[in-house]
């Protein structure tokens, strides 16, 4: 490479730096005035607001002094949040420079972790590694490519790919794809991110790697690969992508990373913020069941369950029975063609609500829980005990009248209202009254059905009621019986939630996996996962 080429990009580092600094202190500056806004907004509303709620105007104007305070206090956690970002953007800039030919216009980008414009100025002059130009980086070599443009494809010719070594604001090293040298000192790059500790990548990510990060982030996605192949920063790179690309659909407080373990916890809060994000919840699935299943019952430890199946060979053939496709879908078709037993209520000889006034409507209809049936019920006799007293209702105000000849027809109607709820809260009594369940009930008589049903002994039923009445639940048991709840409808869904990362997704069985989609309807899943384990 000549060297005057070496010193245009010593120059041009130069620029950059000159650029961050000047930002820096336009930051810095703003910094300041920030602060003192946010001071002044919390003083004049402590010393001018209002303190006691009086009235409904009291409680715009509160609101309104709470949306000031909290207003001046979101820019400057912003600001806070540029600084940091130049701070680490002094140290490295970019990694990579990208040239192609658009149409016979000659263009070069630099790319980096964050992108960087100066103050006022037009031009980009870092890209973020994850805007749709800097993906030609990682998906073509020189030669033909393109790249998702905001008015379609765009078809370009990649005339240089250089890559950067830059420590501290200074260039360290510098070298071209279709050098001699760059083959070599890529696989040192790539042989430094197989340590034990996740690492940022985006120096040295791959065609396959790249497919993984970039796929449609509108729908799930598998990542595998062995042991030590780099499958779980992927994930995280994707995660970092998925947020760019959606800023309007999804913040990092709407994603969740799921593992068996809490030492995957602290490796997101390390790699998230050096990708450009803000880091993301992480939890362990034993806490997710503990939390799900509640106090009543103790919940075996994880380690220890994996311990006592390894070592217990009829154990571990009923896991297999317990986590089967077949168990499961039996379970979940029990619960969506419940049948509910429906009250008779009458008003005299007239019928009010029964099974058959609802009976068209109510075969054809499956659940996705009990209690959303038992919800749909519920509905269907308000309607139904409505319209019953709407069609009937000179033939009732007739009866209360000769009853109560004193009353005036004012008084009428009134008793008239009051026997229409009084028989509308009599039916949902007896509609909860007769489908009231237990769901330890539920899950023993389940599991002892399915298994006499297959030519197995019910013993494992058995001992799943030996153990609600201890108190104390074997960890394949809290699975089931937290799936069984989920199936009622007891235990609230985390709707907020739209993106999970599940590491490690092969030591996952299909219980476990099923009571995450189910907790989490809302959610698109990267998972994770060696194949050949």
């Amino acid at each position: 490479m000549l060297l005057d080429e070496q010193n245009l990009e010593v120059r041009h580092l130069e620029k950059v730096e000159g650029i961050i600094q000047e930002n820096l202190r336009a930051l810095f500056s703003r910094r300041d005035e920030l602060k003192e806004e946010v001071r002044s907004v919390r003083r004049d509303m402590w010393e001018l607001g209002r303190h006691q709620v009086r009235d409904f105007d009291d409680v715009v104007t509160l609101s309104m002094e709470g949306s000031v305070v909290k207003n001046a206090e979101i820019q400057y956690e912003q600001n806070e949040r540029q600084i940091e970002r130049h701070e680490r953007q002094r140290a490295c800039p970019y990694f990579a420079r990208l040239d192609y030919d658009d149409g016979g216009t000659g263009r070069s980008i630099y790319i980096g972790i964050y992108s960087l414009r100066g103050e006022g100025a037009r031009r980009m002059e870092v890209i973020d590694w994850r805007a749709p130009a800097a993906s030609m980086f990682y998906s073509f070599d020189l030669g033909p490519g393109w790249f998702e443009a905001a008015g379609g494809k765009r078809q370009v010719n990649i005339t240089l790919k250089r890559q950067f070594k830059i420590e501290d604001g200074e260039l360290l090293l510098m070298y071209d794809a279709d050098s001699a040298m760059y083959d070599e000192i890529l696989g040192q790059v790539l042989s430094e991110n197989t340590s034990h500790n996740l690492k940022v990548i985006i120096g040295s990510i791959q065609k396959e790697q790249n497919a993984a990060i970039r796929g449609d982030t509108r729908r799930s996605c598998l990542i595998y690969g062995l042991a030590g192949s780099g499958k779980t920063s992927v994930g995280l790179h994707r995660l970092a992508y998925i947020l760019y690309h959606n800023r309007d659909k999804i913040r990092h407080e709407d994603i969740l990373v799921i593992s068996n373990n809490s030492i995957f916890g602290s490796y997101i809060s390390g790699i998230l913020p050096d990708l450009g994000e803000e880091p993301v919840d992480s939890t362990v699935f034993h806490h997710i069941l503990s939390d799900a299943v509640g106090d009543r019952y103790d919940v075996q430890e994880y380690y220890g369950y994996l311990k006592a199946v390894d070592a217990d060979k009829d154990r571990a053939r009923l896991l297999t029975v317990k986590c089967s496709l077949e168990f499961l879908s039996w379970c979940e078709e029990y619960f969506a063609a419940f049948n509910y037993k429906l009250p008779t209520v009458k008003y005299r000889e007239l019928t009010v609500f029964s099974s058959e006034n609802v009976e068209g409507r109510w075969d054809a209809q499956r659940f996705s829980s009990f209690k959303a049936g038992y919800e749909l019920l519920r509905q269907m006799a308000k309607d139904q005990a409505e319209e019953f007293f709407m069609f009937n209702k000179q033939r009732i105000l007739l009866d209360i009248e000769q009853e109560n000849q004193e009353l005036s027809e004012r008084e009428q109607t009134s008793v008239y209202n009051r026997l229409k709820r009084e028989y509308t809260a009599n039916i949902l009594d007896e509609i909860g009254r007769l489908n009231r369940l237990d769901p330890e009930k539920q899950a023993v008589d389940i599991l002892k059905n399915y298994l006499e049903g297959i030519g197995e002994d019910g013993y494992p039923a058995a001992e799943l009621f030996r153990e609600f009445q201890e108190g104390r639940l074997s960890y394949e048991n809290a699975l089931y019986y937290l799936f069984i709840r989920i199936l009622m409808g007891e235990t609230d869904q985390r709707t907020s939630v739209k993106h999970i990362v599940i590491d490690e997704a092969q030591d996952y069985n299909l219980l476990q996996l099923r009571i995450i989609r189910k907790l989490y309807p809302k959610s698109i899943f990267t998972l994770l996962a060696d194949v050949f384990q």
